[in-house]
């Protein structure tokens, strides 16, 4: 199967807070985990929150990277029947996903801006996706 439909801005937006719904219910489970591990490291105040802030970035990272290497698909992708592929349709490589990851956080940080290159781009795709050769596209 090929990802080579165009996707609309809203159809890849919705899956975003779908993947957000599914984020924080592994954050909770996760957090779970962490509470008593940084307890037992008799972390100072400045100190658990550095922890749990990276604990945070390493769960999400390995969430999006894990998915994005391994069929292209988070869930809420296959709900939506959406795929993260190179432009040629074939995967995405980990430095790849990697730095989709990093960029797509970047443009946060710039309010959006990463968005917002979709409404004016001529194939609809994310100024990430567009700098590094990737597309979310419909699976056939």
């Amino acid at each position: 199967m090929s990802a080579t439909t165009k996707v609309s801005l809203v159809q890849r937006l919705l899956s975003g807070v779908y993947d957000l719904l599914l984020l924080a219910g592994v954050l909770m489970l996760v957090g779970f985990l962490m509470v008593p591990l940084s307890l037992g490291l008799n972390l100072q105040p400045h100190a658990q929150q550095t922890f749990t802030r990276v604990w945070i970035m390493v769960v999400v990272s390995a969430y999006f990277i894990w998915f994005w290497t391994h069929g292209g698909q988070t869930l809420p992708m296959k709900t939506w029947k959406l795929r993260l592929t190179r432009h040629d349709g074939g995967p995405i490589s980990l430095n790849v996903a990697l730095l989709r990851l990093i960029l797509a956080t970047a443009g946060w940080g710039l309010f959006g801006a990463h968005f917002a290159w979709a409404l004016f781009d001529r194939d609809g795709q994310f100024l990430h996706d567009r700098m590094l050769g990737t597309r979310i596209g419909k699976v056939d």
